[in-house]
């Protein structure tokens, strides 16, 4: 039975994983039965992603200008050697990945369609998208993005069009089973309710939850809007981006610490720094093995002493969300004083720009008027030292 195709095939995925775990299926059909066709499927999913990591890492190498080493960033990230293979969530970055290196390549309807194609993988992407039709509507391209988004939606519905013609009920279904569904134990909302059930106060039914999680995540819209009109220097494209993925990564209430790996490529673009990215990746290893402890009294039928108990789990967990909560800080602190920002200095514009460095049309400069009018990236280079002392940058960053 394929995902999302087969009547009476339940799968809680999205559409894309839904795909890929039906191609893997049947071309591990022959293997055999029971366990080896799951160690083959397996097998074929990791080798999937193996090829899927690699073609990332040279993405971000090719996408990040001159600072082509910070792709190791993604070529030796510990939290993708521990958590990549788990979930199919890695496809969502490759796709991010690769619509960022065409967009700077000003492959804009291409890139528009591989967004389009990565939000059926994970829906982060969404924000992402909106990230860039903010900043299109700052640099006065705003018809230009509005017809990537046009091509998003084009690729979304034509990836969707045949699950909905062969088994129309499939995609309704999940969505209202994701809207039905419990927060997970990492989320803020399933923290809380561990911490309710331990102290025994009461809890967020799924309506609560619902309702506080739309809350947040209509805050971390006005925020992107925030960043994106009125920061005093238009911010770098990956910047905005991640901010966006990881808040949504933050306020989502079916968060799990494998969702790290959206972050991982859009970090090699936008915080390019080793020592607090490593310190972010240190805590989502922690939190992700206190899952699995957690988890195991459950999933693994293991006693207590071999297990962890909640306020060990919830601890870990709130570490990797403080650390998540850093690196946006960060991210935002280099916003307002790019002289932090070491891609800036060494580069001086924007290396995933791409038609967002263009010139505003004179059709849409009326557009941007209310927001702070930016020269263009182009026009930015300036030396190092001369933004640094502009916005009294560390003079030593890495």
């Amino acid at each position: 039975m394929v995902p999302f195709f087969s009547q009476g095939s339940p799968f809680d995925h999205p559409v894309l994983a839904g795909w890929i775990a039906g191609i893997t299926a049947w071309l591990t059909r022959s293997s055999g039965d029971g366990a080896l066709r799951q160690l083959a499927f397996f097998d074929l999913n990791a080798a999937l992603i193996a090829v899927a990591w690699m073609v990332t890492v040279v993405l971000v190498a090719r996408t990040a200008g001159r600072r082509v080493w910070d792709a190791a960033l993604v070529a030796a990230s510990p939290v993708l050697i521990l958590t990549a293979y788990v979930s199919w969530d890695f496809w969502a970055a490759a796709l991010v990945a690769l619509a960022i290196y065409l967009f700077a390549r000003r492959q804009t309807l291409w890139a528009g369609a591989v967004f389009g194609v990565a939000a059926l993988a994970a829906p982060y992407v969404i924000f992402i998208v909106l990230a860039l039709l903010l900043l299109g509507i700052r640099t006065g391209h705003t018809t230009k993005m509005l017809e990537m988004v046009a091509a998003a939606a084009i690729a979304w519905l034509l990836v969707l069009a045949p699950i909905m013609a062969v088994n129309p009920p499939a995609f309704p279904d999940y969505l209202k089973n994701l809207l039905a569904s419990e927060p997970s134990e990492s989320s803020i909302y399933g923290g809380m309710n561990l911490l309710a059930k331990r102290m025994g106060w009461p809890g967020l039914d799924v309506g609560a939850t619902n309702t506080l999680a739309t809350i947040l995540l209509v805050v971390l819209v006005f925020g992107l809007i925030a960043l994106a009109l009125y920061t005093p220097r238009k911010p770098r494209m990956a910047q905005l981006m991640f901010v966006a993925a990881a808040g949504f990564m933050v306020v989502n209430k079916s968060t799990e610490p494998w969702h790290a790996v959206w972050l991982v490529p859009l970090l090699a673009l936008a915080l390019p720094r080793w020592r607090p990215v490593l310190v972010w990746q240190a805590a989502i290893i922690t939190h992700f093995i206190a899952l699995m402890l957690f988890r195991s009294k459950v999933l693994g039928n293991l006693s207590d002493q071999h297990a962890i108990d909640a306020p060990y789990f919830l601890m870990a967990a709130l570490a990797a969300g403080v650390a998540t909560c850093a690196l946006i800080g960060l991210c935002i602190r280099d916003m307002f004083v790019p002289g932090f920002d070491v891609v800036r200095r060494g580069a001086g514009g924007d290396p995933q720009g791409g038609v967002l460095l263009d010139p505003p049309a004179a059709a849409t400069r009326a557009l941007v008027t209310g927001a702070r009018t930016d020269v263009s990236d182009a026009a930015e280079t300036g030396s190092p030292e001369k933004d640094a002392a502009e916005t009294g940058g560390e003079k030593s960053l890495q």
